[in-house]
């Protein structure tokens, strides 16, 4: 079972969890804001040689059970695509209410949208 802050249980793991609340506010206070139907991903340049993601939902996206099904679902969708994030940034997702409706495939649309916005990947959908 994978642990709330981690991405994956590889050792060689090349993008990281995002943990500390000061981080999360200094991305999102200073980041560039890339916005979708359902997310929103802000990018902030950071010093570390690995990317570092965060995922943030509130509870207007649905009960525990829904919040942890997204959660896992784009976890998921950061394992699979870890190439596609910038080891010059850091990252949060923020995830919309209408989430609660969206199935695993037009997540991965959209955040692969989010990043080729962003102008540091191309990205296609698996």
């Amino acid at each position: 079972m994978l642990k709330h802050s981690s991405l994956s249980n590889t050792p060689d793991l090349a993008v990281q969890g995002l943990k500390n609340r000061k981080d999360f506010l200094r991305v999102q206070g200073k980041g560039k804001r890339f916005k979708s139907k359902h997310l929103i991903l802000l990018s902030h340049p950071q010093t570390l040689e690995y990317p570092r993601v965060g995922i943030t939902l509130s509870r207007r996206v649905g009960n525990a059970v829904m919040r942890n099904k997204i959660r896992r679902r784009l976890r998921e969708i950061i394992r699979l695509n870890k190439n596609l994030f910038s080891s010059l940034y850091d990252y949060v997702i923020i995830v919309g209410p209408k989430s609660a409706r969206s199935n695993y495939k037009t997540l991965e649309t959209e955040l692969c949208h989010l990043l080729k916005k962003t102008d540091k990947t191309f990205c296609e959908p698996s």
